[in-house]
């Protein structure tokens, strides 16, 4: 009898937190960290918050859109046409990339790329 009181027994599994997905994807979609969206909903880990933004990208769930930097495209501009630049760039104390980026910006945004061009091209 003494035998079976030294042997240990076996502690049942702590039961899992269950979180609430729909939480964790509006709170992903605030913006707010991995880490900081697991102590709001009480997860024991970040990657638990992590796995359930993939399940949720997986199914197409707009909220858990990867917050991975958007591809950059890069142009080249020919010695000439970025002396004509250089000017405009002075004047408004902008480096020569943030005087492009903010032309092409209000010509795409304005709509007024067919406008600019006057090729006879619509979309």
């Amino acid at each position: 009898m003494n035998a079976m009181m030294d042997t240990p027994r076996h502690q049942p599994k702590p039961r899992r937190r269950m979180i609430d997905h729909n939480t964790v994807l509006d709170l992903w979609a605030q913006g707010l960290p991995g880490h900081e969206i697991a102590r709001l909903v009480g997860a024991n880990r970040t990657n638990t918050v992590l796995m359930a933004v993939r399940k949720a990208r997986l199914k197409g769930d707009p909220r858990a859109a990867s917050r991975l930097p958007r591809k950059k495209w890069t142009v080249n501009i020919d010695e000439n046409l970025g002396e004509l630049l250089v000017p405009h760039a002075k004047a408004r104390k902008l480096s020569m990339e943030a005087l492009c980026y903010r032309l092409l910006a209000h010509v795409v945004e304005g709509n007024l790329v067919n406008a600019v061009l006057d090729d006879g091209v619509s979309t």
